[in-house]
Protein backbone atom coordinates (compact mmCIF):
# COMPACT_ATOMS: atom_id res chain seq x y z
CA UNK A 1 0.00 0.00 0.00
CA UNK A 2 1.54 3.24 -0.71
CA UNK A 3 1.53 5.49 2.12
CA UNK A 4 2.86 9.48 2.59
CA UNK A 5 2.79 12.68 0.02
CA UNK A 6 0.99 11.90 -2.85
CA UNK A 7 2.82 14.62 -5.21
CA UNK A 8 1.79 14.47 -9.54
CA UNK A 9 4.62 12.02 -9.93
CA UNK A 10 3.21 9.36 -8.25
CA UNK A 11 0.01 7.59 -9.24
CA UNK A 12 -0.46 8.83 -12.49
CA UNK A 13 -2.99 6.87 -14.03
CA UNK A 14 -5.81 8.72 -13.08
CA UNK A 15 -4.32 11.49 -14.16
CA UNK A 16 -6.55 13.60 -16.89
CA UNK A 17 -4.54 14.87 -19.88
CA UNK A 18 -4.25 18.22 -20.71
CA UNK A 19 -4.72 18.78 -24.62
CA UNK A 20 -5.73 22.12 -26.69
CA UNK A 21 -8.94 21.70 -27.99
CA UNK A 22 -7.78 23.33 -31.44
CA UNK A 23 -5.44 21.72 -34.53
CA UNK A 24 -3.46 24.40 -35.02
CA UNK A 25 -1.11 24.29 -38.81
CA UNK A 26 1.69 25.75 -39.60
CA UNK A 27 1.79 24.57 -43.64
CA UNK A 28 1.38 28.04 -45.56
CA UNK A 29 -1.66 27.68 -47.39
CA UNK A 30 -1.66 30.90 -49.40
CA UNK A 31 -1.84 31.84 -53.02
CA UNK A 32 -0.89 35.67 -54.16
CA UNK A 33 -0.83 34.69 -58.02
CA UNK A 34 -4.24 33.51 -58.18
CA UNK A 35 -5.62 36.08 -55.46
CA UNK A 36 -3.89 38.82 -58.38
CA UNK A 37 -5.21 37.44 -61.31
CA UNK A 38 -8.59 35.57 -60.21
CA UNK A 39 -9.49 31.89 -61.82
CA UNK A 40 -12.61 33.11 -63.68
CA UNK A 41 -11.21 35.07 -66.73
CA UNK A 42 -12.89 33.55 -69.56
CA UNK A 43 -14.52 36.95 -69.88
CA UNK A 44 -11.21 39.02 -69.52
CA UNK A 45 -9.92 37.26 -72.54
CA UNK A 46 -12.88 36.73 -74.70
CA UNK A 47 -13.54 33.28 -75.01
CA UNK A 48 -16.29 31.94 -76.52
CA UNK A 49 -17.80 28.26 -76.54
CA UNK A 50 -16.88 27.41 -73.07
CA UNK A 51 -15.95 25.40 -71.41
CA UNK A 52 -13.40 23.25 -73.88
CA UNK A 53 -10.46 21.35 -72.73
CA UNK A 54 -8.43 23.17 -75.01
CA UNK A 55 -8.99 26.83 -75.11
CA UNK A 56 -6.93 29.12 -78.21
CA UNK A 57 -6.30 33.00 -77.90
CA UNK A 58 -5.93 34.74 -81.30
CA UNK A 59 -2.56 36.70 -81.87
CA UNK A 60 -1.04 39.47 -83.88
CA UNK A 61 2.02 41.46 -84.58
CA UNK A 62 2.77 44.85 -86.44
CA UNK A 63 5.12 44.49 -89.33
CA UNK A 64 8.76 44.56 -88.42
CA UNK A 65 10.51 47.51 -88.37
CA UNK A 66 14.33 46.36 -88.48
CA UNK A 67 16.33 43.55 -90.24
CA UNK A 68 19.84 43.17 -91.14
CA UNK A 69 22.53 43.46 -93.50
CA UNK A 70 23.35 40.18 -95.47
CA UNK A 71 26.31 41.34 -97.17
CA UNK A 72 29.14 43.77 -96.71
CA UNK A 73 28.58 47.37 -98.15
CA UNK A 74 30.80 49.48 -99.57
CA UNK A 75 29.84 53.53 -100.07
CA UNK A 76 28.50 53.50 -103.78
CA UNK A 77 26.68 50.04 -104.13
CA UNK A 78 22.95 50.89 -104.53
CA UNK A 79 21.60 47.05 -104.56
CA UNK A 80 21.39 46.27 -100.43
CA UNK A 81 21.18 42.34 -99.56
CA UNK A 82 19.36 42.00 -96.51
CA UNK A 83 17.78 38.75 -94.68
CA UNK A 84 14.43 39.33 -95.35
CA UNK A 85 13.23 41.62 -98.32
CA UNK A 86 9.81 40.91 -97.41
CA UNK A 87 9.45 43.76 -94.18
CA UNK A 88 10.46 46.16 -96.99
CA UNK A 89 7.99 48.73 -99.20
CA UNK A 90 8.53 50.83 -102.09
CA UNK A 91 9.11 54.13 -100.04
CA UNK A 92 11.04 53.34 -96.79
CA UNK A 93 13.64 55.36 -95.34
CA UNK A 94 15.96 53.00 -94.55
CA UNK A 95 19.11 53.69 -91.50
CA UNK A 96 22.10 51.61 -91.49
CA UNK A 97 24.54 53.05 -88.92
CA UNK A 98 24.25 56.99 -88.71
CA UNK A 99 23.57 56.82 -93.06
CA UNK A 100 19.47 57.07 -94.15
CA UNK A 101 18.81 55.16 -97.86
CA UNK A 102 15.48 55.36 -99.62
CA UNK A 103 14.19 52.29 -101.63
CA UNK A 104 12.76 52.24 -104.96
CA UNK A 105 12.70 48.82 -106.07
CA UNK A 106 12.12 45.52 -104.37
CA UNK A 107 13.66 42.23 -105.67
CA UNK A 108 12.99 39.45 -103.96
CA UNK A 109 16.13 40.15 -100.58
CA UNK A 110 17.57 43.05 -103.00
CA UNK A 111 16.84 46.75 -102.41
CA UNK A 112 17.44 49.17 -104.42
CA UNK A 113 18.18 52.04 -102.79
CA UNK A 114 19.53 55.88 -103.07
CA UNK A 115 22.81 55.89 -100.57
CA UNK A 116 23.05 59.27 -98.55
CA UNK A 117 19.45 59.79 -98.47
CA UNK A 118 17.46 63.26 -96.19
CA UNK A 119 21.50 64.93 -96.01
CA UNK A 120 23.48 61.89 -94.38
CA UNK A 121 26.51 60.62 -96.30
CA UNK A 122 27.27 56.97 -97.91
CA UNK A 123 29.47 54.74 -95.69
CA UNK A 124 31.00 51.42 -96.21
CA UNK A 125 28.89 48.72 -93.38
CA UNK A 126 29.28 45.48 -92.29
CA UNK A 127 27.83 42.63 -92.57
CA UNK A 128 25.00 41.77 -90.57
CA UNK A 129 24.99 45.38 -89.47
CA UNK A 130 21.30 46.32 -88.69
CA UNK A 131 19.00 47.90 -90.92
CA UNK A 132 16.25 50.47 -89.67
CA UNK A 133 12.88 51.08 -91.11
CA UNK A 134 12.33 54.63 -90.08
CA UNK A 135 9.20 55.59 -91.93
CA UNK A 136 7.66 55.80 -95.62
CA UNK A 137 7.83 58.16 -97.30
CA UNK A 138 6.67 57.85 -101.29
CA UNK A 139 6.86 59.89 -104.39
CA UNK A 140 3.08 62.16 -105.74
CA UNK A 141 1.53 60.34 -108.45
CA UNK A 142 3.54 56.48 -107.67
CA UNK A 143 1.52 53.52 -108.81
CA UNK A 144 0.55 50.98 -105.75
CA UNK A 145 3.20 48.64 -104.32
CA UNK A 146 3.07 45.46 -102.32
CA UNK A 147 3.94 45.47 -98.40
CA UNK A 148 4.41 43.42 -95.54
CA UNK A 149 1.73 41.69 -93.80
CA UNK A 150 1.41 39.14 -90.76
CA UNK A 151 0.24 36.45 -90.38
CA UNK A 152 -1.96 35.98 -87.11
CA UNK A 153 -1.14 32.77 -84.46
CA UNK A 154 -3.12 30.73 -82.02
CA UNK A 155 -1.31 29.73 -79.10
CA UNK A 156 -3.09 27.30 -76.79
CA UNK A 157 -2.88 25.48 -73.53
CA UNK A 158 -5.05 22.33 -72.25
CA UNK A 159 -7.66 22.01 -69.32
CA UNK A 160 -6.12 20.33 -66.35
CA UNK A 161 -8.09 17.94 -63.56
CA UNK A 162 -7.04 18.53 -59.84
CA UNK A 163 -7.84 15.55 -57.78
CA UNK A 164 -8.67 14.44 -53.97
CA UNK A 165 -10.23 11.32 -52.00
CA UNK A 166 -11.70 11.55 -48.52
CA UNK A 167 -11.86 8.30 -47.26
CA UNK A 168 -13.28 8.13 -43.41
CA UNK A 169 -14.04 5.12 -41.54
CA UNK A 170 -17.32 4.66 -39.68
CA UNK A 171 -15.16 4.18 -36.72
CA UNK A 172 -13.37 7.39 -36.98
CA UNK A 173 -16.12 9.42 -38.21
CA UNK A 174 -17.87 9.10 -34.70
CA UNK A 175 -14.71 9.01 -31.95
CA UNK A 176 -14.50 11.83 -30.30
CA UNK A 177 -11.26 13.93 -30.89
CA UNK A 178 -9.76 17.29 -29.67
CA UNK A 179 -9.78 20.23 -31.85
CA UNK A 180 -12.22 18.22 -34.64
CA UNK A 181 -15.82 17.70 -34.47
CA UNK A 182 -16.44 16.15 -37.93
CA UNK A 183 -13.19 14.18 -39.30
CA UNK A 184 -14.56 13.76 -42.65
CA UNK A 185 -15.65 17.78 -42.56
CA UNK A 186 -11.91 18.74 -41.43
CA UNK A 187 -10.10 16.33 -44.63
CA UNK A 188 -12.58 17.63 -46.84
CA UNK A 189 -11.60 21.04 -45.84
CA UNK A 190 -8.16 20.38 -45.82
CA UNK A 191 -8.61 19.94 -49.72
CA UNK A 192 -10.81 22.98 -50.71
CA UNK A 193 -9.55 24.99 -48.01
CA UNK A 194 -11.44 26.88 -45.24
CA UNK A 195 -11.74 26.45 -40.60
CA UNK A 196 -12.55 22.60 -41.12
CA UNK A 197 -13.12 22.62 -37.86
CA UNK A 198 -9.50 23.54 -37.10
CA UNK A 199 -7.71 27.06 -36.48
CA UNK A 200 -7.32 27.81 -39.90
CA UNK A 201 -9.28 31.00 -40.75
CA UNK A 202 -12.18 30.82 -43.61
CA UNK A 203 -10.37 31.27 -46.87
CA UNK A 204 -7.50 29.29 -46.75
CA UNK A 205 -6.28 27.58 -49.25
CA UNK A 206 -6.43 24.15 -49.10
CA UNK A 207 -4.19 21.72 -50.92
CA UNK A 208 -5.69 21.50 -54.46
CA UNK A 209 -5.45 25.08 -54.64
CA UNK A 210 -2.20 25.04 -53.68
CA UNK A 211 -1.70 22.48 -56.19
CA UNK A 212 -3.21 24.91 -59.59
CA UNK A 213 -0.99 28.09 -58.00
CA UNK A 214 1.64 25.62 -58.26
CA UNK A 215 0.92 25.05 -61.94
CA UNK A 216 1.87 28.76 -62.84
CA UNK A 217 5.27 28.09 -62.44
CA UNK A 218 5.85 24.61 -62.72
CA UNK A 219 3.05 23.58 -65.59
CA UNK A 220 3.68 21.43 -68.88
CA UNK A 221 1.61 21.46 -71.29
CA UNK A 222 0.67 18.28 -72.69
CA UNK A 223 -2.27 16.79 -74.63
CA UNK A 224 -5.02 14.61 -73.17
CA UNK A 225 -5.60 11.22 -74.29
CA UNK A 226 -7.59 8.05 -73.04
CA UNK A 227 -4.18 6.96 -71.26
CA UNK A 228 -2.44 10.24 -70.60
CA UNK A 229 -3.57 13.09 -68.08
CA UNK A 230 -3.55 16.17 -69.77
CA UNK A 231 -1.35 18.84 -68.69
CA UNK A 232 -1.63 23.19 -68.37
CA UNK A 233 0.89 24.78 -69.38
CA UNK A 234 2.63 27.52 -66.86
CA UNK A 235 4.59 30.96 -67.38
CA UNK A 236 7.42 29.09 -68.29
CA UNK A 237 5.88 27.10 -71.41
CA UNK A 238 4.87 30.70 -73.05
CA UNK A 239 7.30 33.46 -71.97
CA UNK A 240 9.96 32.38 -74.49
CA UNK A 241 11.41 35.67 -75.86
CA UNK A 242 12.35 37.78 -73.01
CA UNK A 243 14.59 35.32 -70.64
CA UNK A 244 17.40 35.88 -69.18
CA UNK A 245 19.56 33.01 -67.44
CA UNK A 246 22.33 34.13 -64.70
CA UNK A 247 23.54 31.18 -64.27
CA UNK A 248 23.95 31.59 -60.09
CA UNK A 249 24.82 35.36 -60.41
CA UNK A 250 23.82 37.94 -58.47
CA UNK A 251 20.37 40.16 -59.74
CA UNK A 252 21.15 43.49 -60.20
CA UNK A 253 19.26 46.31 -60.25
CA UNK A 254 20.16 47.04 -64.18
CA UNK A 255 19.88 43.42 -65.34
CA UNK A 256 15.88 43.79 -63.68
CA UNK A 257 15.46 46.78 -65.31
CA UNK A 258 17.10 45.76 -68.83
CA UNK A 259 14.03 42.88 -68.49
CA UNK A 260 11.79 44.94 -67.72
CA UNK A 261 12.95 47.26 -70.65
CA UNK A 262 13.06 44.30 -73.15
CA UNK A 263 9.53 43.52 -72.96
CA UNK A 264 8.88 47.53 -72.61
CA UNK A 265 10.12 47.58 -75.95
CA UNK A 266 8.17 44.96 -77.47
CA UNK A 267 4.75 46.68 -76.61
CA UNK A 268 4.19 45.14 -73.53
CA UNK A 269 3.33 47.03 -70.32
CA UNK A 270 4.77 45.47 -66.91
CA UNK A 271 3.17 46.05 -63.96
CA UNK A 272 4.37 42.97 -61.56
CA UNK A 273 7.51 41.49 -60.81
CA UNK A 274 6.49 37.51 -58.87
CA UNK A 275 9.27 35.90 -56.84
CA UNK A 276 10.19 34.36 -53.88
CA UNK A 277 11.92 35.86 -50.64
CA UNK A 278 15.52 35.96 -51.30
CA UNK A 279 14.89 37.64 -54.62
CA UNK A 280 12.26 40.19 -53.26
CA UNK A 281 15.04 40.74 -50.30
CA UNK A 282 17.57 41.56 -53.28
CA UNK A 283 15.30 43.79 -55.05
CA UNK A 284 14.35 45.77 -51.74
CA UNK A 285 17.99 46.51 -51.39
CA UNK A 286 18.22 48.07 -54.65
CA UNK A 287 15.89 50.84 -54.21
CA UNK A 288 16.67 51.28 -50.29
CA UNK A 289 17.98 54.27 -50.80
CA UNK A 290 15.01 55.61 -52.24
CA UNK A 291 12.41 54.28 -50.33
CA UNK A 292 9.66 56.94 -49.68
CA UNK A 293 8.33 56.93 -45.94
CA UNK A 294 7.60 58.90 -43.10
CA UNK A 295 9.69 58.76 -40.04
CA UNK A 296 8.15 56.78 -36.86
CA UNK A 297 10.99 56.06 -33.59
CA UNK A 298 9.48 52.98 -33.47
CA UNK A 299 10.00 51.20 -36.35
CA UNK A 300 13.37 49.55 -37.95
CA UNK A 301 13.77 48.45 -41.22
CA UNK A 302 11.60 49.07 -44.51
CA UNK A 303 9.40 46.93 -47.09
CA UNK A 304 8.85 47.92 -50.60
CA UNK A 305 6.05 46.61 -52.30
CA UNK A 306 6.27 48.69 -55.80
CA UNK A 307 9.08 50.06 -57.44
CA UNK A 308 8.90 52.82 -60.30
CA UNK A 309 10.98 52.96 -63.32
CA UNK A 310 10.80 54.89 -66.38
CA UNK A 311 8.71 51.88 -68.21
CA UNK A 312 5.95 52.45 -65.01
CA UNK A 313 5.46 51.18 -61.56
CA UNK A 314 5.59 47.19 -61.09
CA UNK A 315 4.01 45.65 -57.76
CA UNK A 316 6.11 42.96 -56.20
CA UNK A 317 4.67 39.94 -55.34
CA UNK A 318 5.95 37.53 -52.92
CA UNK A 319 4.69 34.30 -53.66
CA UNK A 320 6.52 31.15 -51.74
CA UNK A 321 5.73 28.92 -54.71
CA UNK A 322 7.86 30.76 -57.24
CA UNK A 323 10.93 29.43 -58.49
CA UNK A 324 13.47 30.81 -55.41
CA UNK A 325 16.05 31.75 -58.67
CA UNK A 326 13.32 33.44 -60.62
CA UNK A 327 11.42 36.07 -61.16
CA UNK A 328 8.60 36.73 -63.18
CA UNK A 329 7.76 39.77 -64.57
CA UNK A 330 4.55 39.96 -65.96
CA UNK A 331 1.52 41.93 -67.84
CA UNK A 332 -0.95 41.22 -65.04
CA UNK A 333 -4.06 41.94 -68.05
CA UNK A 334 -2.60 39.70 -69.89
CA UNK A 335 -2.26 36.57 -67.24
CA UNK A 336 -5.32 34.58 -65.75
CA UNK A 337 -6.53 31.25 -64.88
CA UNK A 338 -10.03 30.09 -66.76
CA UNK A 339 -12.26 27.35 -65.00
CA UNK A 340 -13.99 24.74 -66.92
CA UNK A 341 -15.13 23.37 -63.97
CA UNK A 342 -14.81 24.89 -60.22
CA UNK A 343 -13.25 22.71 -57.10
CA UNK A 344 -16.29 21.10 -55.52
CA UNK A 345 -16.92 18.10 -53.40
CA UNK A 346 -19.45 15.22 -53.93
CA UNK A 347 -19.88 12.14 -51.83
CA UNK A 348 -19.39 8.70 -53.81
CA UNK A 349 -21.09 5.58 -53.27
CA UNK A 350 -21.53 3.88 -50.22
CA UNK A 351 -20.19 0.02 -50.28
CA UNK A 352 -18.74 -0.59 -46.97
CA UNK A 353 -18.09 0.37 -43.37
CA UNK A 354 -16.55 3.91 -44.43
CA UNK A 355 -17.93 7.39 -46.14
CA UNK A 356 -15.88 8.60 -49.14
CA UNK A 357 -16.05 11.50 -51.73
CA UNK A 358 -14.01 13.43 -54.24
CA UNK A 359 -12.90 16.72 -54.47
CA UNK A 360 -12.33 17.50 -57.83
CA UNK A 361 -11.73 20.93 -60.26
CA UNK A 362 -10.70 21.49 -63.62
CA UNK A 363 -8.30 24.43 -64.93
CA UNK A 364 -6.75 26.37 -67.32
CA UNK A 365 -3.85 28.83 -67.87
CA UNK A 366 -3.24 31.50 -69.92
CA UNK A 367 -0.51 33.66 -70.97
CA UNK A 368 -1.40 36.52 -73.79
CA UNK A 369 1.49 37.95 -75.94
CA UNK A 370 4.26 36.44 -74.37
CA UNK A 371 6.74 39.21 -75.43
CA UNK A 372 4.81 41.46 -72.87
CA UNK A 373 6.41 39.78 -70.34
CA UNK A 374 10.17 38.69 -68.92
CA UNK A 375 11.33 35.76 -67.11
CA UNK A 376 15.18 35.99 -65.11
CA UNK A 377 16.30 32.52 -63.86
CA UNK A 378 19.12 30.77 -62.56
CA UNK A 379 19.38 34.07 -59.56
CA UNK A 380 21.93 33.54 -57.05
CA UNK A 381 19.99 33.13 -53.92
CA UNK A 382 23.36 33.49 -51.90
CA UNK A 383 24.88 37.28 -53.08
Amino acid sequence: MATGMRTTLTDTTAQKRVVADIVTMLDPRDIPLISMVGLNNESKFRFVNTPGTKYEWIEDTLSPTADQLAEALDATETGVDVDNGAYFHVGDMIQIDSEYSWVSAISDDTLTVTRGAAGTTAATHADNTAVYIRYNARLEGADSDNGHTTEKSAPFNYAQILHDEILISGTAQVIQQYGISDEYNYQLMKKLGGAGGGKGKKGNAGELMLDLERVAFYGKRVLRTSSVASGCGGLDVFITTNTAALASAALTQKRLEDSIQTAWSYGGKPDCIVCNAWVKRKISSFYAGSIRTERRDDVGGMVIDTVSTEFGDLDILLDRHCPSGTAYILQKDKVGYITIRPFDHEELAKTGDWTKGQALGEYGFVVENEKAHAIISGISTSK
